[in-house]
């Protein structure tokens, strides 16, 4: 008998290796606009051609309202998910060269086809 990775145990990686992949994955997307509605900050956004919104509480210090223009998308970790009803996206910064900048905040991922163009990386 070898005694190397059970069977058990290559179908978990193998099953947990694209979810912890994708983890990790961010998607650029456009902010068009921002707004405030009572307590509340939408931003309409878009990814191609898929136009959602992005929601937070004005009152989360993690929440701020970003300037029209390109950044970085990662679905937040569980522990940094202050939003319990939605896929929690972390903003971040894109600078002129391309690269990830600083966190804007954590917000709240608004409309089903949205989710499958941010979460579900094949589709």
């Amino acid at each position: 008998m070898c005694r190397g990775i059970s069977r058990h145990s290559a179908l978990v990686a193998l099953i947990l290796f694209p979810i912890l992949l994708f983890a990790s994955t961010k998607r650029e997307i456009t902010v068009k606009s921002a707004s405030t509605q009572k307590k509340v900050i939408l931003l309409n956004a878009e990814v191609g051609r898929v136009h959602f919104q992005l929601s937070c509480l004005s009152s989360d210090s993690s929440c701020r309202i970003p300037r029209p223009g390109r950044y970085f998308a990662v679905e937040a970790k569980t522990d940094e998910a202050p939003y319990q009803d939605c896929y929690n996206i972390n903003l971040y910064d894109r600078s002129d060269d391309g690269e990830q900048g600083p966190l804007i905040g954590t917000y709240c991922l608004l409309g089903d086809e949205a989710t499958s163009k941010l979460i579900d990386p094949k589709k």
